[in-house]
């Protein structure tokens, strides 16, 4: 099992690897927010106008010469370490991509998985990244997933991290579907919770429209520390981090 300190030692070492070249490509996405499951919204984020029907917007910014962490793998490409900012918006409230918040050693907030269609006929990309919620209604982990599906033979036909997004109108409908690759079709997802046997919910998105940008916009929230512009690369900051999780993933294998 792939465990957080053990993909972030691969993520940060992989990362260092063509840094200086790196080409960064960013998706932007709108929705409306269908369905909420789980613990029920709070009435503080219900303040902030999270209902269903609300807006959704977002984007994440990711870097295509990211090598796979298991290369050869003819179904499933695997890209850790690829996105390096992102951000969505609910309604009113606004999380961004960040760290993750219980032990910020075990981050593993840029996650591209691709799956070649298989001979089931399904095809799926998901980007799996770390948000933080400034709100503080979620303190223990909040995921940002876009989950892209589809049975059309000729969206997902290799194991590459697509650098254009797919036409919606080729990807599976939202809506509950437990034959698809996420159970809901094609959406955006977001995972949070406050920790093991805490509340948790997931609010879930269609699609309207999934196009790539020329620049990357400013995140929506001022995140603790003055994060609140778009960072650039920092390669010496990679190859520090790198080193600290290395030791991380040696002492928790």
């Amino acid at each position: 099992m792939l465990t957080r300190a053990t993909a972030l030692a691969a993520v940060l070492t992989l990362g260092i690897v063509g840094t200086a070249h790196a080409t960064y490509i960013t998706w932007e996405f709108d929705g409306t927010l269908q369905v909420t499951t789980g613990t029920p919204v709070s009435p503080e984020l219900q303040s902030l106008g999270v209902v269903p029907g609300a807006d959704v917007h977002g984007f994440f910014r990711f870097q295509t010469n990211t090598p796979p962490l298991f290369p050869g793998n003819p179904y499933v490409g695997n890209y850790a370490g690829a996105v390096d900012v992102a951000s969505i918006t609910i309604g009113n409230w606004s999380l961004a991509r960040s760290i993750f918040v219980p032990d910020p050693t075990q981050t593993v907030s840029d996650l591209i998985v691709t799956d070649r269609l298989t001979s089931e006929g399904l095809g799926a990309e998901q980007s799996s990244i770390d948000m933080l919620d400034p709100t503080g209604t979620f303190t223990f982990s909040s995921i940002l997933a876009l989950e892209l599906s589809t049975r059309q033979p000729d969206v997902f036909d290799t194991t590459a991290m697509l650098t254009n997004p797919p036409d919606l109108s080729k990807l599976d409908p939202f809506g509950f579907d437990p034959d698809s690759a996420f159970g809901y079709g094609t959406d955006v997802a977001l995972y949070a919770e406050n920790g093991p046997g805490g509340t948790a919910t997931t609010f879930r998105a269609s699609l309207t429209s999934l196009m790539r940008l020329a620049f990357t916009p400013q995140l929506a929230v001022e995140l603790p520390g003055g994060i609140g512009n778009v960072p650039e690369p920092a390669g010496g900051i990679l190859m520090a981090l790198a080193a600290l999780a290395s030791l991380v993933a040696t002492r928790r294998c």
